[in-house]
């Protein structure tokens, strides 16, 4: 039972991987696309990878299906195609969630194996700072496994205003 409860080896040397991501609906406005040029550049300052997780959900506040987000995405920034994923739908037809796509898909956490990345970097407009919690709660269920104590999740809210480097554009409140 001890051996199932302790850390893999290595883990207390395991060297920071940085991830920088940013989730939401992605529909590709100006405002989205300067939240991607920050992203890309905070991976740069952190020497990290980017990631953008766009969410499928389709509605009256989001018409546009999320395959075809993430096709106008790509052709965007054909060079950077491996950034952009969808956030999958769950086998029973729900919805599935932001905050779990960066646990599967940046954290991986499997017995016996080290985190995939240990510094997250959520970044959302001032609009998603409420979801700081989720990224706590993450972050506090991850460290209770072996080898994953030093896992951190951090969310870093972009300026919007168009006086502090953003557009000012909030599709959110559209």
């Amino acid at each position: 039972m001890a051996a199932k409860k302790a850390p893999p080896a290595g883990s207390e040397n395991q060297p920071v991987k940085t991830a920088v991501v940013a989730l939401g609906s992605f529909v590709g406005h100006r405002g989205h696309q300067q939240l991607y040029d920050f992203v890309k550049q905070e991976a740069s300052a952190q020497k990290g990878d980017p990631f953008v997780f766009i969410s499928q959900a389709v509605g009256k506040d989001d018409p546009i299906p999320g395959d075809m987000k993430l096709q106008t995405w790509q052709k965007l920034y054909p060079g950077d195609k491996d950034v952009f994923s969808l956030v999958a739908d769950q086998p029973d037809g729900s919805r599935g969630s932001l905050i779990k796509k960066v646990e599967h898909e940046l954290v991986k956490p499997k017995p016996g194996q080290l985190p995939d990345y240990n510094n997250i970097i959520i970044m959302v407009g001032s609009d998603r700072a409420g979801m700081e919690k989720q990224a706590a709660h993450l972050q506090n269920r991850l460290n209770k496994f072996p080898g994953y104590e030093n896992v951190k999740i951090t969310l870093k809210t972009t300026p919007r205003e168009a006086g502090a480097g953003g557009t000012g554009v909030n599709f959110t409140a559209m």
